[in-house]
């Protein structure tokens, strides 16, 4: 049996270290997106934490009429969300509110008509 003698691979002297550039930014980059995707999830937690809370804010808000301001105060604090507007048209009800880097407005409808507006808010068929 013959013996072949091994030769040593050996890398000219600039080759050495350059893949460690790519693998760096390679990394970076990694980190980068995973940062994005953090806080994308973020920003999409709060705005639907705040649609619910400003839903919710309204539809208590229209279900109170005479007490629409303080109902929606409490419910959207109950969830979390701090009202920054509750207005009244009408028989509608429109709360705005902000929670975290979100903010969301809901409107609803009353189903009782405030005080003095009640033969308005009738169809004119049902108001014969």
């Amino acid at each position: 049996m013959e013996v072949v003698p091994h030769r040593s691979r050996r890398r000219a002297s600039g080759d050495a270290g350059q893949l460690l550039p790519l693998v760096a930014l390679v990394v970076a980059l990694g980190g980068l997106a995973a940062f994005g995707l953090v806080r994308l999830a973020v920003v999409a937690r709060d705005y639907a934490a705040a649609t619910k809370a400003a839903d919710a804010a309204a539809l208590s808000a229209a279900s109170a009429p005479e007490r629409a301001d303080d109902v929606a105060r409490e419910v959207a604090e109950a969830n979390g969300a701090r009202v920054v507007e509750v207005a009244r048209v009408g028989a509608d009800v429109r709360v705005r509110v902000e929670l975290g880097s979100a903010d969301a407005t809901a409107r609803a409808r009353s189903t009782t008509p405030p005080e003095g507006a009640a033969a308005t808010a009738l169809a004119p068929a049902m108001r014969a």
